[in-house]
């Protein structure tokens, strides 16, 4: 059994998830770290605590056009994010297959494009993970 980064529809759970690579990306992404929570609180005894849900980063050096639609097409076109399925390293550097909101990436004017050829320095964020099987 093969592990690694997967992406799929929200409807397909974890039966409809694909390997990046056979989505055609060359690249797979940097991770970001996962972060259990999405917000640390700090309390007066000088502890913290956390709430809310998991996010996590997928960084990618660079993306061909090609390989940069088939991530966004996991996102309805005209919108921001799109609930999917996925699989990333938790916190702990085990896989896990969750359920997620999948960001569109946003760029200063434009930048980190070569328009015909490819995109640099493109983060995709996932937040509200939650644990599927």
């Amino acid at each position: 059994m093969s592990i690694g980064y997967r992406l799929g529809t929200y409807a397909g759970g974890v039966a409809g998830l694909a390997y990046l690579e056979d989505l055609g990306l060359s690249v797979l992404p940097f991770p970001s770290p996962f972060n259990p929570w999405s917000t640390v609180y700090p309390v007066a005894n000088g502890a913290s605590y956390g709430d809310g849900f998991p996010t996590v980063e997928w960084r990618f050096q660079v993306l061909t056009m090609t390989e940069m639609a088939v991530l966004l097409g996991y996102i309805v076109s005209g919108s921001q994010s799109k609930q999917v399925s996925m699989s990333t390293k938790n916190d702990l550097d085990v896989w896990g297959n969750y359920s997620a909101y999948m960001h569109r990436p946003s760029y200063p004017q434009g930048g980190d494009r070569r328009p015909g050829k490819y995109w640099r320095a493109v983060t995709f964020r996932f937040t509200q993970l939650e644990s599927i099987t």
